[in-house]
């Protein structure tokens, strides 16, 4: 008798969906067939070429803690490839970074008295030793820092984060997100980076799924998504395909617009989960624009539209990207913020208007290429009562599974807890 073999779609070609597609193509019971709209895979990884390297758009490390997407890489045969340092981190706060990576840099920071250093000090060790957040759930960061750093410190270190990351709503955001922030980061020595970039874990994602029996769909976009039978539908240019099962791992919103036949109730759950944007503009430098050597800055004055100036390669190589500085410049703007509309050249006039400051030497001829990289759902709005509104995997219509960056929470989105909670749905759902 010929074996029955579940047909299983997976929507949505970012890390969520390629880690879900791959654990699940590992059945044999299951034919997976991945969808994707764009052309590439990798999603936010936004991927680029330079100097015959590949390299994301939206920045991208993995800290020591982030053990679940090390295994899988080293599963994947790319042991090799992953490359483990200390990052210099700093904080540009009057024109000036401050380096701020280490117990005794914080002891050093003269912006703050000697007492607002030990406060900060014992703070991050505090959250550091908390195992479990859920004492954090109904208090928001702001509250709880200031208590515990003192007004001082909050304005200085933590605002300009909670603004810069998430605008107005900066003070309504949960201190359970900020605990797993600050924990995950807190206990890891080093910084991993797959050397080559994530292509390579893509791409070995990408085989294993279609050696397996699996199929990848790239430039595939659906018009409709509705249960019609047994089976799901996906309707799209090229027709009609049916699952037994479909896996969403698009941003909410996405999920909201292609599905039809949402409940009202379910429906009103989703669309109170609201965004910020993404916003990051990827520097090609012939000098390092770091003074200091920092790899990640900090920018606390919220004169400057950036929330932190990452130098790439003062973490990976120069050799790896021809001998080439590697800058990314981050912010979380809203998604109807003007900066999201301007043409890519207004960008980095804006931009490189504000970069003598962080070095007093930049000019405009250390460019050798830029490049704008925009999503309108880079980063969930994650204030009091967030973690009541986090939806099930199962949907009301059986069959579909919503698997988003939105239901990670109070872990920060990023590519290990994307594969953390592939293993778990799989998991739950006894797939």
């Amino acid at each position: 008798m010929a074996k029955n073999i579940k047909t299983i779609g997976v929507v949505g070609g970012g890390i969520q969906g390629l880690s879900l597609a791959y654990f699940l193509s590992k059945n044999p019971d299951y034919k997976v067939i991945l969808l994707e709209r764009n052309k590439n895979l990798g999603g936010l990884l936004g991927l680029l070429n330079i100097a015959g390297t590949a390299i994301e758009g939206f920045y991208h490390h993995w800290f020591t803690a982030h053990s679940d997407i090390i295994d899988l890489a080293k599963e994947l045969g790319l042991a090799d490839n992953l490359f483990y340092k200390k990052g210099k981190i700093g904080i540009f706060y009057q024109d000036y970074i401050y380096p701020f990576t280490t117990a005794f840099d914080i002891l050093k920071f003269s912006p703050l008295s000697f007492i607002d250093r030990l406060r900060l000090g014992f703070s991050v060790f505090l959250l550091k030793m908390i195992k479990n957040p859920s004492g954090l759930e109904n208090i928001t960061a702001a509250e709880w820092l200031r208590i515990r750093c003192g007004p001082k410190v909050f304005e200085l270190v933590w605002e300009p984060l909670l603004r810069g990351k998430f605008g107005p709503h900066k003070d309504s955001i949960s201190m359970a997100w900020m605990w797993g922030r600050i924990h995950e980061r807190g206990n890891s020595p080093f910084l991993v980076y797959p050397r080559g970039g994530f292509q390579k874990l893509i791409d070995k994602m990408s085989e294993s799924i279609v050696k397996s029996g699996g199929e990848i769909k790239t430039n595939f976009h659906i018009d409709r998504v509705i249960k019609e039978g047994d089976g799901i539908s996906v309707y799209s240019l090229g027709g009609r395909m049916v699952f037994d099962d479909v896996f969403f791992t698009t941003p909410i919103n996405v999920f909201i617009r292609l599905v039809g036949g949402l409940p009202d109730e379910y429906r009103q759950q989703l669309e109170n989960i609201k965004y910020r944007a993404a916003h990051v503009v990827v520097l090609v430098l012939k000098r390092s624009l770091m003074p200091q050597g920092c790899y990640w800055v900090n920018v606390q004055d919220r004169s400057i539209p950036l929330l932190a100036v990452i130098e790439h390669t003062n973490l990976v190589p120069k050799k790896d990207y021809g001998g080439r500085t590697i800058v990314y410049l981050g912010n979380y703007p809203d998604p109807n913020d003007p900066i999201m509309f301007l043409k890519d050249e207004e960008v980095m006039d804006l931009y490189s208007g504000f970069l003598p400051r962080i070095n007093k030497d930049f000019n405009k001829d250390w460019i050798e290429e830029y490049h704008v990289f925009k999503d309108p759902n880079g980063q969930p709005i994650v204030d009091l009562g967030y973690k009541d509104r986090i939806p099930a995997h199962e949907t009301p219509i059986a069959g579909l599974y919503l698997v988003s960056m939105a239901q990670i929470y109070p872990s920060d989105r990023g590519t290990d807890n994307a594969v953390k909670q592939a293993k778990k749905v799989i998991k739950f759902l006894d797939l």
